[in-house]
């Protein structure tokens, strides 16, 4: 089964935030918006949880470059990746932000070369193993 990470760069319906939250551990833009709603879920003491939950993060402010992404992609492989889960993150889901061209490069370089285009964003996985 694949374990994803989400990273949500906007602002975005409570229901959203927490549905995904319930799936995932999800990576919130930290904005007056979201940082209300992720106060409450860590108020249920399930924000440290790498399966489930969220971290606010505020940097980069906007993912708009390809070192704007890498900063991203890096936090959340030092965090989720082969040396701190297992399984290592092999699936980012995407809420508020194109495929870009800088998001597609940073994602390639972490292995996440299939890209799928979503309602809201898109999903990046990396190939399976054969």
């Amino acid at each position: 089964m694949p374990y994803r990470v989400g990273i949500i760069t906007t602002h975005t319906p409570r229901e959203v935030i927490l549905g995904m939250a319930k799936r995932m551990h999800v990576w919130v833009l930290d904005n007056r918006d979201n940082r209300p709603v992720i106060q409450s879920l860590w108020g249920t003491g399930s924000a440290f949880d790498l399966e489930r939950g969220a971290t606010l993060f505020s940097s980069p402010p906007r993912l708009e470059t390809h070192a704007d992404w890498m900063s991203l992609i890096e936090a959340i492989e030092v965090h989720h990746g082969e040396y701190s889960h297992h399984p290592p993150v092999d699936e980012i889901e995407v809420v508020g932000a194109p495929a870009s061209t800088p998001a597609v490069h940073a994602l390639s370089e972490y292995g996440f070369r299939d890209i799928t285009q979503s309602d809201h964003g898109f999903v990046a996985r990396k190939p399976s193993p054969l």
